[in-house]
This record gives C-alpha cells, sequence and structure tokens, in this order.
C-alpha cells in the first residue's frame, strides 16, 4: 500500500474514532456500537474499492470484498434479517474466502487462490451451519481437506499438459 493510501485508512480510522468518542462524551443521541460497526466495515470496503484498477490486476480486490462480506452479514443480523448468531468467528473465514475468491476472479491465472480460498468458504460455512444446529459433529468432515488440496493438483496437473 502506497504511503498515500495508508494515510487516507489512518485518517479513516481516527475520524471513526473520533465521532464515537465524542458522541459518546457529549451524551449525543447516537446508535449504539453494534448497530453501527457494520457500517464501518461497510466504510473500509469502499475505501479499498478506490485501489481496484480492473480485472487482471489484483489490488485493493482483497480487502474490498472481505470488508463487504462482513457488513454484509453483521447488518443483516443486527437487524434480524438473518438470526442472530452469538459465535459469529465462522464469517471472518467466509469473508476471507470470499476475498481469495474474488482475487481468483479478477486474475483467473492465478489458481492457488482459488484453493485456500474454497477450504476458507468450505470451513467457515460449516462452522457458521454448526451454529444452527446444522452438522452434529464437524469433525467427520476434515477429510474434505485432503479432497480439495487432491483436486486442486489435478486441475493444475491438467492445465499444464493443455
Amino acid at each position: 500500500m502506497s504511503r498515500v493510501g495508508r494515510s487516507y485508512v489512518a485518517g479513516a480510522l481516527m475520524i471513526v474514532l473520533g465521532v464515537f468518542l465524542l458522541a459518546d462524551r457529549l451524551d449525543w443521541p447516537f446508535p449504539p456500537f453494534d448497530y453501527v460497526y457494520p457500517f464501518v466495515f461497510l466504510l473500509f470496503a469502499a475505501l479499498a474499492a478506490t485501489r481496484i484498477r480492473g480485472f487482471g490486476h489484483r489490488d485493493g480486490v482483497f480487502a474490498t470484498f472481505f470488508f463487504l462480506a462482513l457488513a454484509v452479514f453483521f447488518i443483516l443480523r443486527n437487524f434480524d434479517v438473518i438470526p442472530y448468531v452469538y459465535n459469529a468467528w465462522p464469517i471472518w473465514l467466509i469473508a476471507a474466502g470470499v476475498g481469495c475468491i474474488a482475487v481468483f476472479v479478477f486474475m483467473p491465472k492465478e489458481w492457488g487462490i482459488l484453493i485456500p480460498g474454497s477450504v476458507l468458504l468450505l470451513f467457515g460455512g460449516a462452522a457458521f451451519l454448526r451454529e444452527f444446529d446444522f452438522f452434529y459433529d464437524m469433525s467427520r468432515y476434515w477429510p474434505i481437506i485432503l479432497i480439495a488440496i487432491g483436486l486442486g493438483m489435478l486441475v493444475k496437473g491438467f492445465r499444464k499438459r493443455a
């Protein structure tokens, strides 16, 4: 990230933090933090999106889609569109997987990013569904990692032949 990009992010963080602290100190009627932080993720996604230069470039793609996935989930969760999940750590895995898949979409020649993105999405999704008692015992599904790695090796081998 360039110096200018870092100063934008740092500046935006300082402004958001300052507004929250000032609202707290002056007892301003401000929505609770639970309802505001998803929009902070949305702001980070917008800032990262300014670095995207189009297909064939990966600058800003991962961060944009990572923060966008987090923002969408937490907005939907906080406004009761999806059930409230107290243990939200799987969403971070899903968001990282979405970011990796987005990088692959922008740069299709980078197959290496597709395997970790798929694994992150798979395990994040499985852990998220476990929160709703969809899976009884997730420990039975660990061989899926081996299957995903094997599929990646096969695809890579076939691509080198062609």
